[in-house]
């Protein structure tokens, strides 16, 4: 029976009531509670518990629970027995399996009608094989002796129709015991606790009954060929069960049997219970099913089974063989109930489905957190998606590796200066991270019966579109550098080479636009129909952008900012001249306006792939200026107030009224103060002595040393600011990439088919260029490839991507042409170290093979000296 999660709670109270440890702890209401839960959970009579390293029915829980006094042992076996009885009923119309432990139960209740009923049912529908069938290791005899209701009329009936049926008569248990050690062992135990009960008395009559038939042999003995075939399946298994070195040759008389069962177990799963590891490789390379499993019985599939039972070298064996097949259930199992080690083992190998999951998280995501490294790329290699929570987890250095994988050399060129060297570029991994035609269609796993039904991969951990998952990789500090990575560099620039046509049209839009709001602004128009559409316009650009932002605070860019501002602004105009404000209250809001349009303009010019590093540079160089400001803000502060007491306007006697008059308040106080630090200090009168002094130290530690510091720091190592500001470049040209992909999205794919005439849709697709890479790199289906997305690379060549129409103009940068060769010199260092010592080992074998000859043709001197003494 298949241990199920939902069933965990009932399984741990039922073996609380059947492990009781102490003799004060047992009640006679256990019992009760036991009937009820079986009675309530019909699965559970078969339920086997898997304690170390063995699996043990509840029966012989039980019996074999030295804790429990015998009476109360005997009470709890004959319950589960009866409750075992009633619910598995013989019908004709019932399964063979439900009709097979009816049998067992019926022969160990005594109803020796039933009993007799089964016996003709399975020989009438010539299938006598189910009479030889096992329970819980024991053949149908065994099980009687052990644990058959004594107590019953019928009883021995029962047990003597068995034998003369020659039921199994001479076939041994799994623990090797035939059924005279069966019942020697009983009556031994009963003779140890002085109990010579009436147990006892049918033992010793069971023995007579055996004793008289004790010349008799099995029914399997009969020349028919049904029961050949049961006697070479017993054999079979008795060999495997003794750990028989026959069974190599008995096998290969029987290989029609390879993937037979005795009702119980199959072949296979019985080695890996009993741990015989060259059994188990002797009966897979002779073509059993690593996949089979005895439906009803022991459901477990062998690499399970194997797991559970802690069969670390079978496992391995199982896991090796090319036809087993995982499945998703399997999976499940693996994560939640399997030691971690056997999924590892089961993470790093090829035959596990990488989209597979439990609880949305993908095979993928359990390699990262266990850290396993070789599962990570091997699961990565073969296609696995990273989703989001796999991105925030993984090693940089486990990505990096992977992607460094992803740069295919030209193994038929040994020289990089080559000039038709040629390297292959594989996208697999960008673009079927948003792939969602290439998802698998899983089926429902046993988690629903945990009381959830398992769901796909949330779209909130999924990629929406090509460029998203390296928007990812650039916004997570650990991951950033790779943006500088050749492969990512060359798909952003592929991808931006795809969207350069709407970012011209879109900056020759914007500066129409812009060009419009400024002649609105500084005319001084009133014509409410341009500034009411101009302000649609802006608010339509301002809550596009915000629908990819949210309420997500952090992800506000300065471009987007800026917009809001822009909108508020203008709102303020109108607002103002629909009142009829001051035209010198409007002139300021519209400045301000005109400075952010033009710092908008900038930030949009700054999107393109050749400016946005210098774009970012200054943004820097601009960040660093405003931290160093507030850090000196309270001195510069200080000096406004200190000139505002040493040049007092209000004494005209001694000053004109208009030489300090920018001092007359505090903040024109301090607007002067910073023009003063900018440099432009003027002339001023002062009325006392520590005025001068407070001047000269204003124009010497403020206006000479502070300033020259200021700019120091602020644009100090030019080179480190630019090597950083690469990676916030990349971030700034994948923005506007996504921000293209969404549009076209948006307008063609949803809003054009539907305003648009069907005669025009063809033409709208036809003119406007495709921002997505996938159709561009798709490989086509004759090229026997493991990979989907790929694109050529000639890296000497004039035009590096020849084999594309669309990219034949792209060129890349010397220092991108610089890290792909030394990748490549790396790839060579590598190859060239393991063969290097691949060809140590192999000297290395040499050398001991000769130290064996030598060593051999001396003890064969030796032989031949004594020989010749002797002699």
């Amino acid at each position: 029976m298949i241990e199920k999660k939902g069933n965990q709670p009932i399984i741990k109270e039922l073996l609380q009531l059947l492990e009781k440890e102490k003799a004060q702890d047992i009640r006679i209401e256990d019992i009760e509670k036991i009937r009820a839960i079986l009675e309530n959970n019909k699965k559970l009579i078969n339920y086997q518990h898997c304690k170390d390293n063995k699996l043990r029915s509840l029966l012989h829980i039980v019996k074999y629970n030295s804790k429990l006094p015998y009476e109360f042992k005997q009470k709890i076996v004959n319950t589960i027995v009866d409750v075992g009885y009633k619910l598995f009923n013989f019908s004709a119309d019932n399964c063979v399996t439900e009709n097979c432990h009816a049998l067992f139960f019926v022969a160990a209740k005594g109803d020796y009608a039933k009993l007799k009923e089964i016996v003709e049912y399975f020989k009438g529908i010539d299938d006598v094989g189910k009479l030889h069938c096992t329970k819980e290791g024991d053949t149908l005899l065994s099980f009687m002796v052990k644990f058959g209701d004594y107590t019953q009329e019928n009883y021995l009936k029962c047990f003597k129709l068995l034998v003369d049926e020659k039921i199994d008569f001479q076939r041994i248990d799994y623990y090797k015991n035939s059924i005279k050690d069966v019942i020697e062992k009983e009556k031994k135990f009963l003779i140890k606790i002085g109990n010579r009960n009436e147990y006892y008395q049918n033992l010793t009559k069971i023995e007579e009954i055996i004793t008289e038939n004790s010349d008799a042999v099995d029914s399997v003995e009969k020349c028919n060929s049904v029961f050949l075939t049961i006697m070479n399946k017993n054999q079979l298994f008795n060999s495997i069960i003794n750990n028989g070195s026959n069974f190599k040759a008995l096998l290969k008389h029987n290989l029609d049997l390879v993937d037979s069962d005795d009702g119980e177990n199959t072949l296979l799963q019985l080695a890996i219970i009993k741990n015989n590891l060259e059994i188990t490789k002797e009966l897979l390379q002779n073509g059993a099913n690593p996949n089979h499993k005895v439906e009803g019985r022991n459901e477990e599939v062998p690499l399970i089974l194997a797991a559970k039972l802690n069969r670390d070298k079978i496992f391995q064996e199982l896991l090796e063989n090319q036809h087993l097949k995982t499945t998703n259930d399997m999976f499940v199992k693996f994560v939640s109930e399997i030691k971690p080690k056997f999924l590892n083992y089961l993470l790093e190998s090829s035959t596990l489905n990488v989209d597979f999951q439990f609880r949305n998280k993908t095979p993928l995501y359990y390699a990262i957190i266990r850290k396993n490294r070789k599962a990570v790329q091997s699961l990565l290699q073969r296609g696995a998606r990273l989703t989001k929570n796999c991105l925030s987890n993984i090693n940089p250095k486990d990505l990096e590796e992977y992607f460094n994988s992803c740069i295919k050399f030209d193994s038929f060129k040994d020289d990089m200066e080559e000039n038709d060297y040629k390297a292959f570029l594989v996208f697999d991994f960008f673009i079927k991270c948003n792939d969602k035609s290439s998802e698998s269609k899983l089926t429902t796993t046993e988690s629903e019966v945990e009381g959830e039904v398992t769901e796909k991969l949330i779209a909130d951990d999924k990629f929406e579109s090509e460029i998203e998952a390296i928007r990812k990789i650039g916004s997570n500090k650990r991951l950033k550098y790779l943006l500088e990575h050749p492969l990512i560099y060359i798909f952003i620039l592929l991808k931006w080479y795809r969207v350069r046509y709407y970012y011209f049209a879109f900056v020759f839009l914007k500066i129409i636009f812009y060009s419009i709001i400024v002649c609105l602004v500084t005319t001084g128009s009133h014509n409410h129909y341009i500034l009411s559409s101009v302000l649609l316009i802006q608010f339509s650009l301002t809550y596009l952008n915000f629908l990819e932002f949210k309420w997500e605070l952090r992800r506000y860019t300065l471009h987007f900012i800026l917009e809001i501002l822009i909108f508020m602004l203008l709102v303020i105009i109108c607002i103002l001249k629909i009142f009829n404000a001051n035209t010198d209250d409007i002139n300021q809001v519209s400045a301000f306006i005109i400075i952010l349009i033009s710092l908008s303009m900038l930030l949009t010019l700054g999107y393109h792939v050749n400016l946005s590093k210098w774009m970012s540079m200054a943004k820097r160089v601009f960040k660093n200026f405003i931290i160093l400001l507030l850090f000196f803000l309270f001195p510069i502060l200080a000096f406004a107030m200190a000139f505002k007491l040493l040049l007092p306007f209000q004494n005209q006697e001694v000053i004109p009224p208009k030489e300090n008059e920018d001092f007359k308040n505090i903040p024109r106080a301090i607007f002067r103060t910073f023009v003063m630090l900018a440099g432009d200090i003027g002339d001023k009168k002062f009325s006392f002595l520590g005025g001068y002094i407070m001047f000269i130290l204003f124009a010497i530690g403020m206006t000479i040393i502070l300033m020259n510091f200021w700019t120091g720091v602020a644009v100090s190592d030019i080179k480190e600011i630019e090597e950083q500001s690469t990676v916030v470049a990349c971030n700034n040209v994948i923005v506007f990439i996504e921000s293209v992909e969404r549009m076209y999205l948006f307008l063609v794919c949803n809003f054009f088919q539907k305003i648009v005439p069907s005669h025009w849709k063809h033409l709208i697709h036809a003119r406007l260029p495709l921002p997505f890479l996938k159709y561009k790199v798709k490989l086509k289906k004759k090229k026997k490839s493991k990979f989907h997305y790929g694109i050529d690379l000639f890296i000497n060549a004039e035009k590096q991507f020849k084999s594309k129409r669309c990219f034949k103009s792209l060129k890349l940068e010397n220092d991108v042409i610089s890290k792909i060769k030394s990748l490549y010199d790396e790839k060579e260092l590598s190859v060239g170290k393991t063969l290097k010592h691949l060809m140590d080992q192999a000297k290395t074998i040499e050398e001991i093979h000769d130290r064996i000859n030598k060593l051999d043709s001396y003890f064969k001197r030796i032989e031949e000296l004594l020989e010749s003494k002797n002699k």
